[in-house]
């Protein structure tokens, strides 16, 4: 589908999307929302070939020419450094994980399943410093960096608050305020829009998934999903489907791999 898409915006056919500041989309909405799309497809290669223990040397080159692509014509900073990112963790999971003699100590395996709740404390407690310390260097320079996200959760705090059962903070947004304003942390999504109860309840399943994980030593899942949290702390698409299939992985049928029987 993104060939197609690239082919028909080559061709003319169709054009950017929303620009921000002459940032191209290639035909896709928002130039991050592309970038962030070419990362859960990415995680889905990566995940597929170490299963399969396929060799990686030709997606490591794609991964580092779409990075620089992006980076120099979407100027999607965090989302093309993810993707470099994945190129050198990629390699440690694979020389590490095949071990015959590889484990997870029980303090790893906690943190493991519990990370998507460390996430979301995370990003609270970021967030909350950076309102009652606004002038502090160190969240000065992580909102910077981040291109003002902690300036965007503190306007949603102001404007909205936080929600037990969600809120449609875009379409209420729009009645009293004309500027810039887009929540890029997926669990302020949860906070302020989709809600506290649904945020526990998709940790819940997320500690199930982990948790089912180590129990029958498929290890992949756990540090593909330890990346996708990592990564939702500056981006808004772990609960949107269409980007992260993984969402699917509690529904499905979950696969071992060993180096003495293979695939099964």
């Amino acid at each position: 589908m993104l060939l197609i898409m690239l082919l028909a915006y080559i061709l003319g056919l169709v054009g950017d999307g929303q620009v921000l500041q002459g940032r191209k989309t290639f035909g896709y909405r928002m130039p991050t929302d592309l970038v962030q799309l070419i990362v859960y497809i990415t995680l889905s290669k990566i995940y597929l070939n170490l299963m399969k223990g396929r060799n990686n040397t030709s997606l490591y080159l794609l991964i580092f020419v779409i990075a620089i692509i992006t980076l120099v014509e979407s100027n999607s900073r965090l989302g093309s450094l993810t993707l470099l990112l994945l190129i050198p963790y990629t390699i440690f999971l694979k020389r590490k994980i095949f071990k015959s003699d590889f484990q997870i100590s029980k303090f790893t395996q906690s943190i493991l399943k519990n990370l998507f709740f460390i996430g979301a404390l995370l990003s609270y407690l970021v967030t909350e410093l950076f309102i009652r310390y606004p002038n502090n260097s160190v969240l000065e320079f992580i909102n910077q960096i981040t291109s003002a996200r902690l300036t965007n959760n503190r306007m949603g705090i102001e404007f909205f608050g936080y929600s037990i059962w969600g809120q449609d903070i875009y379409t209420n947004i729009s009645s009293f305020f004309k500027g810039w304003f887009y929540i890029d942390n997926s669990f302020y999504v949860f906070l302020l829009s989709y809600g506290l109860a649904l945020l526990v309840l998709v940790g819940i399943g997320y500690r199930y998934v982990v948790n089912k994980c180590l129990k029958i030593h498929e290890y992949i899942i756990p540090f593909i999903l330890l990346v996708i949290v990592l990564d939702s702390l500056i981006d808004q698409h772990f609960y949107s489907l269409e980007y992260n299939i993984f969402l699917l992985t509690p529904f499905s049928t979950l696969i071992t791999y060993t180096n003495e029987e293979g695939l099964k």
